[in-house]
Order: C-alpha cells, then sequence, then structure tokens
C-alpha cells in the first residue's frame, strides 16, 4: 500500500499510519479536554467568573465620531433568570464561540456585509464582507466488514493511516494533479460567484494554487482514515481533509434564538467528490491486502450488492452523497488574512476595524488542517493569551 509506519505525528510529517492518537490524562486515565486543563484548576479565582446557560445577543459598541475604529463597551446577554443585562468590558471582547458561531456573534453586532445586515435592519458598525464566508468543512463516509469467524477481537484499540495524494491515487496521481490544476481557475470563479464575490476570483485562485501545491508538491496527508474494531467487526471512518469548497454561515434574524443559515456547499467541486470517492477505494484494497484480508470477512457498508468492485465513479457518488455527514471540523469563517484579500482578523487576532474586539477559535484558521482542530486550536489560543496579556 506504499504508506509507512509512523511512529510520531506530531513532528512535523504526519503521512503514514499509527495508532489513533488520543488525549489523555495518564494519571486519571480519563479524557483531557480544556475544561479540565486550563478551567477547573483556576475555577475558584476570585477575577475568574463563567455564567452557565448564558446567551450572547450582541456587542455593545461605545459612542464615537472615529471612522475608522470601534470600541467595544461590553456585551448585552440574557442570562439564565431570563434577564438582559450589558457585561462591561474594562479592556477588551474576545469572541471564542467557534466558527459557527462567532462570525454569527459579529454580524448581530453590526460587524459584517451590509447587504446581509441591512436585511434584518442591523445597524452596519464596521462593513466587513467577508465575515461568515469562507467556510471550510469536511466530509464524512465510512466502510464496513464483518469480522472473520476465526478471528476474536479484543478491547477497542483503533488505529489511524494519514495517506499521501501519490499514495492514494497511484499510478494516477499525474493524471488527476494535471485535472486539478486546471480546473483551479474554474473553481475560484464558481466560488467567488456563491458567495457574491466578496472575494474575488484572483485571491481565491491564489489561496487555491497554495493548497495545490501542499497536495501534490509537498505531498502532505490529505485523508483520514480511522479503524477500529467493535464487536464481530471492522468499522473504518473516513474523510478528505483538504477540501476545496468554500460556504458560508449567517444569520437569518435580528434574533439571536433564530437558527442560521449554515451551508457549507459539500460537493460543489469535482475535486472534493474525487478525493472521497479514490479514498473509499484506497480502503477497499487495504481490506484486501495481507494481513487485514485474513481479519475480516464480507463487505457490510457500502456493500457489494450497492457499490460492486467494479462500480464507477457514478455509483461512488451516489452512495457517498446519500450517507455522508459534517466532519464537525468548520473552520476559516473570521479567517486571519490581509483585508484586502478577505481577512477578517489581523495578526493580533482583533477584528479589522474595531480597537478591541478578538476572535480566538478556529474562525480565524484561513485553511483546513491536515488533522484534527484540537492541538491547533490550543495553540492558537495559547499565542492569543500571550498577545493579550502583552497589551495588558
Amino acid at each position: 500500500m506504499g504508506v509507512p509506519w509512523n511512529s510520531e505525528v506530531n513532528d512535523g510529517s504526519m503521512v503514514g499510519y499509527t495508532i489513533f492518537p488520543s488525549s489523555v490524562d495518564q494519571q486519571l486515565n480519563v479524557r483531557e479536554d480544556a475544561s479540565r486543563a486550563y478551567y477547573f484548576p483556576f475555577r475558584d479565582q476570585p477575577n475568574l467568573e463563567v455564567l452557565l446557560n448564558t446567551r450572547v445577543n450582541r456587542i455593545v459598541w461605545k459612542p464615537s465620531n472615529d471612522q475608522n475604529e470601534s470600541t467595544a463597551d461590553g456585551v448585552e446577554i440574557h442570562d439564565n433568570t431570563g434577564n438582559t443585562q450589558v457585561v462591561k468590558a474594562k479592556k477588551e471582547v474576545i469572541l471564542a464561540a467557534g466558527a459557527l458561531v462567532s462570525p454569527l456573534h459579529l454580524e448581530m453586532s453590526g460587524v459584517g456585509n451590509p447587504d446581509i445586515l441591512s436585511k434584518y435592519d442591523i445597524d452596519t458598525v464596521v462593513d466587513l464582507p467577508t465575515v461568515g464566508e469562507n467556510l471550510q468543512d469536511q466530509m464524512n463516509n465510512g466502510l464496513g466488514y464483518l469480522a472473520n469467524k476465526n478471528y476474536t477481537l479484543t478491547g477497542q484499540p483503533a488505529y489511524v493511516a494519514y495517506p499521501s495524494a501519490s499514495q492514494i491515487f497511484g499510478d494516477e496521481t499525474d493524471k488527476i494533479a494535471a485535472q486539478l490544476k486546471s480546473s483551479l481557475a474554474s473553481y475560484a470563479s464558481q466560488v467567488a460567484r456563491v458567495n457574491n464575490h466578496v472575494t474575488s476570483e484572483e485571491d481565491l485562485l491564489r489561496f487555491f494554487e497554495l493548497q495545490y501545491d501542499l497536495i501534490f508538491e509537498s505531498q502532505v496527508a490529505i485523508a483520514e482514515l480511522l479503524m477500529f474494531q467493535v464487536e464481530g467487526a471492522w468499522s473504518t471512518e473516513y474523510w478528505a481533509l483538504l477540501p476545496f469548497a468554500r460556504g458560508s454561515v449567517h444569520i437569518t434574524s435580528a434574533n439571536t434564538t433564530e437558527n442560521a443559515a449554515i451551508n457549507p456547499n459539500y460537493f460543489m467541486l469535482d475535486w472534493d467528490m474525487q478525493e472521497q470517492i479514490y479514498a473509499a477505494g484506497f480502503i477497499r484494497q487495504l481490506y484486501s491486502t495481507q494481513p487485514f484480508s485474513k481479519l475480516v470477512g464480507d463487505e457490510t457498508k457500502p456493500g457489494l450488492d450497492t457499490v460492486p468492485l467494479s462500480a464507477d465513479d457514478e455509483t461512488w457518488a451516489e452512495w457517498l452523497k446519500d450517507t455522508y455527514r459534517s466532519n464537525f471540523h468548520p473552520v476559516a469563517t473570521a479567517a486571519m488574512m490581509p483585508r484586502e484579500i478577505g481577512g477578517v482578523v489581523d495578526t493580533n487576532l482583533k477584528v479589522y476595524g474595531t480597537a478591541n474586539v478578538r476572535v480566538v477559535d478556529a474562525s480565524v484558521l484561513p485553511f483546513q488542517v491536515c488533522g484534527h482542530l484540537v492541538s491547533t486550536i490550543y495553540a492558537v489560543a495559547e499565542r492569543a493569551s500571550d498577545l493579550i496579556k502583552g497589551d495588558w
């Protein structure tokens, strides 16, 4: 298969096959997470208070005649008693609600595309049309197999493979690379048209060329294949790591209780479907290769009746569209980039056009990452803490 063993996927090169990394507190033998590591040890500090069952309505701005920068005065909230109040900001306001919610808070506060804000009678405080745009998420599918009756599964170890483009596409790599390269300008045009040209075709093409180089020149990991055992069966979830589709998330009302309009534009571009199809074929090849082939029985998902071994791309595509789900890794809806090419925050994580509003979450990543978001987001948060302390 050509995928080497990788004993340490955090050393700068993820490509390979390894035991699935987990965040574990080795002393307590429990899952480690942000609350255990960053909140619980400090929750009794007098200068820290967490409000539960509280909804953010909007940022409140100080009156100002400054046409270049707006200053946040606080945040209007709906608390757990049903009352609305304003929590004043001594220094700054930090949004950390995630890539699907932080942009909504900005829009509710008058920061965003005036064409969207005006539909809901929200006054524009900062004209920043790319708020909520550039949404990138991954699509998740899975294949399943019965375990061989002569093979007994014990425990639930999980293994993961991070193959590169040349490993996924094999002898067809050069052909597929050429096809993708010739499609980049068309992709840029399609995305620009979908987002009403708030990002230019020229800038999108530059982004896509960078992504192409990562995939075919740098040969980074382009898919994650998570293999795990359940009683009597093997299952493999998988997702392409670097989709080219760009979507959006926006408010649908000035009422914060209304649902947002989330449109990742899954499969809008041929590459994203092609990558899912070839990754599925790669998994089939994996399970037909020793030693896996002697450990598994019949394929149960999708199954050869649904997608035969000789299936064409159209058959695969039909099944993939019927069975995919979000991989829950949304990024880039308040991207850190120069404002003139579609950025929402600067290198200090401050929202353009504001004096004291930062975003600290996956919104600020301009591209998808070749792995899970958790460690990258921790790094962003650690960097943000240094920036905040530096300003104090």
